[in-house]
């Protein structure tokens, strides 16, 4: 009799949660006055009058586009800690000029996302970005992922993982206000494209790299070190407008092997 009721009372549970976990979605809800941004996963998008969160193959898809220059603040529920099959985070905050504050990162749950491209592409009004909780060892394209965020003053980095990323293209390009950058944890075997990575960086003096750091497929490599003219190198090689692509890519070695990167 008693497992039975063992029996009963976990066919019941299951049906409880299967209850309450169906018809659960990603969506997004914009303040009334356009300014804040939150991100849901619940029963609760129509209720709560929200938009179906999806893939964005251009920032004129996102269901905020239109006030993008308007939003201040970007939340992420509780509730979004549970969605955790997230493919697409491209173009997220694209053009969010005046966003100040993101709220609950830990809740943005990044193991299976493949596309970041753009995610903060101009949030030229952000001085720093909460990115300890972030799982990048899928990611493939970081395209244009800081583009113009001239506000940012500091990224950790450090516990980006990179064995499948390919494209980096336009990465930091525009980020005035850094000065240091420590990439020292990056895995760059597939690293295809760094065109324009580092360009228009031009408060940036140092690049820490390690062990990991490989850029024997890199095929496209244009003005990866554009108008940053205040790198040096850990030797002591300085900046040459004339060494822009990704020959000085590497750690310094002095003369013999000059770079514009530091060895961590």
């Amino acid at each position: 009799m008693e497992n039975i009721k063992r029996i009963v009372f976990a066919v019941i549970a299951t049906i409880c949660f299967t209850m309450t976990a169906w018809g659960q979605d990603p969506y997004t809800v914009l303040s009334d006055d356009d300014t804040v941004l939150t991100f849901y996963y619940d029963n609760n998008l129509v209720s709560r009058g929200g938009r179906p969160l999806r893939p964005y193959l251009m920032p004129q898809e996102r269901p905020w586009h239109h006030a993008a220059r308007s939003i201040t603040k970007v939340v992420f529920d509780d509730s979004f800690g549970r969605y955790q099959t997230l493919i697409h985070t491209a173009y997220w905050f694209c053009l969010c000029s005046n966003l100040r504050e993101i709220v609950g990162m830990k809740n943005l749950k990044t193991y299976e996302v493949v596309y970041m491209h753009a995610m903060f592409d101009h949030c030229s009004s952000l001085t720093s970005i909460d990115l300890s909780q972030f799982s990048t060892s899928n990611v493939r394209s970081m395209l244009n992922i800081f583009y113009g965020c001239t506000s940012l003053t500091s990224l950790d980095l450090s516990r980006f993982s990179t064995l499948k990323l390919e494209d980096i293209r336009g990465m930091f390009y525009g980020c005035t206000s850094l000065t240091t950058l420590d990439l020292s944890s990056f895995k760059t075997d597939k690293l295809e494209n760094i065109s324009t990575m580092f360009k228009n960086c031009t408060s940036l003096k140092t690049i820490y790299v390690g062990k990991n750091w490989n850029l024997t497929k890199v095929k496209y490599d244009v003005e990866v070190f554009q108008n940053c003219p205040k790198l040096v190198g850990g030797m002591g090689t300085t900046y040459n407008a004339a060494h822009i692509d990704h020959s000085y890519a590497h750690a310094d070695g002095g003369r013999s092997n000059p770079g514009y990167f530091t060895h961590r």
